[in-house]
């Protein structure tokens, strides 16, 4: 049987064409963002959001979900004025304070507050 000589760019022909197919085998596709996945949002997004939240108190349903996940435990009603503006009412006077903001007709967020910090919140109806 008679060999045949093969040249360097046959042989570098036939690696690379078995490094694509091993690599196409290996493939896979990486898992789709649901509904029930976290919400990733750049500095820009983040800051329209709280523009929009702010200027439209009639309906926020959009910016809400966006936004309330952001109010946590210890932030101070400076921190939370920065991201959802002033409260649409305020129940102040007796502790605990509570700002509540309107999202769309039964929605709204409520923000509790204990010694000048968020002591809990609440996203009713928010999805």
């Amino acid at each position: 049987m008679k060999m045949m000589k093969t040249t360097p760019l046959v042989l570098a022909v036939m690696s690379l064409a078995g490094l694509v197919m091993a690599s196409c085998e290996k493939k896979t596709i990486p898992p789709q963002a649901d509904e029930s996945s976290e919400v990733h949002m750049t500095t820009v997004d983040f800051e329209n959001a709280k523009a929009k939240f702010k200027a439209s108190p009639g309906n926020r349903s959009k910016e809400a979900p966006m936004l309330a996940p952001m109010i946590t435990p210890g932030m101070t009603e400076a921190q939370v004025r920065d991201v959802l503006g002033d409260p649409d009412e305020p129940k102040l006077g007796t502790p605990p304070n509570v700002w509540y903001y309107s999202v769309f007709y039964s929605q709204f967020i409520s923000v509790t507050f204990e010694k000048g910090k968020v002591s809990k919140t609440e996203a009713a109806g928010i999805e």
